[in-house]
């Protein structure tokens, strides 16, 4: 995968994290864990 790619994974999990704290302190709770997993699948992309 190219340095680009990997980059570009890292900064949209970085913004869905960032929405799922906003998210949380809001008590949307599903819409946090939801942002919370795509963070982590875009995490485990940028990995592979």
């Amino acid at each position: 995968m190219a340095m680009d790619d990997v980059e570009f994974f890292i900064d949209k999990a970085k913004r869905f994290f960032e929405t799922a704290l906003y998210n949380y302190k809001r008590e949307e709770y599903d819409i946090a864990l939801f942002n919370i997993e795509q963070a982590c699948q875009l995490l485990v992309k940028a990995n592979s």
